[in-house]
């Protein structure tokens, strides 16, 4: 069950994305546009835990998979195929990620999605199990 009443999920907006990115996961994609990270750099890199891996490597693969995790099941956008690095923000102290008001974030997403469907802005993006 993911909470609802807990701590708003907010993130201030990043002006450098490659030190960021850096900063959280050590590498970084050879893009212009960082403020996406595409699953096809990211899967590659982050889908196999290394043998023996050192605190910080667990703690960049783990950052990593959460990343994932949230933008395919909070967050969806399936037309994307990556994940917005504002998200990161939420995920660079793991002790306090499960602190964030999940459940209702997911729900504020879907809702801006059904309104953008309404109105004919967008498709569909958002946990359709949440409908």
């Amino acid at each position: 069950m993911i909470p609802v009443t807990r701590e708003l999920v907010t993130g201030i907006k990043l002006t450098n994305y490659k030190d960021f990115i850096v900063e959280h996961l050590e590498d970084c994609p050879k893009e212009d546009k960082l403020s996406r990270l595409k699953h096809i750099w990211s899967m590659p890199k982050f889908g196999q835990l290394p043998k023996k891996p050192t605190k910080l490597k667990l703690l960049e693969h783990t950052r990593a998979y959460l990343l994932y995790l949230v933008s395919t099941t909070i967050f969806v956008d399936a037309s994307q195929r990556s994940t917005l690095i504002s998200y990161l923000q939420l995920l660079r102290d793991l002790d306090e990620a499960g602190k964030y008001a999940w459940g209702a974030v997911a729900l504020a997403f879907l809702y801006r999605s059904l309104s953008k469907v309404a109105d004919r802005e967008s498709h569909f993006s958002g946990l359709a199990t949440l409908l």
